[in-house]
């Protein structure tokens, strides 16, 4: 718990560094995403899942980011008031999410499942 603490308050300090550099053209609406990607069954975070990201439906062709050792992701889109998700992992169930953004900051945590071994 401590560790996930501490995560997450370095996170916070990188996120406040990192959101005032200007990546955006004056006027452009920009959405940062943000959050932890985490095992459904033990709630540990998934490391190295790949995040696939956009406006519309996501496949392996889309924007994409890596989860860092302890499960966390952060992508920034412009212009759009919703965002498709897909995140896979080897080992692991691939999973679908969409949500509705908000100008500035967007906090989700996304639980992924392991596939079940047959026997």
């Amino acid at each position: 718990m401590k560790k996930m603490i501490l995560s997450a308050l370095a996170f916070v300090v990188y996120m406040t560094f990192t959101a005032c550099s200007d990546h955006s053209i004056e006027g452009e609406t920009s959405f940062m995403v943000f959050g932890q990607i985490y095992d459904k069954q033990t709630f540990q975070p998934v490391p190295e899942a790949r995040l696939y990201y956009g406006t519309g439906q996501v496949d392996t062709t889309s924007q994409h980011v890596l989860t860092a050792h302890d499960g966390w992701y952060h992508f920034e889109l412009f212009w759009t008031p919703h965002c498709y998700m897909r995140v896979t992992k080897p080992g692991y169930i691939t999973a679908d999410t969409n949500f509705a953004l908000r100008p500035g900051f967007n906090f989700l945590n996304f639980g992924i499942e392991r596939e079940r071994k047959v026997k």
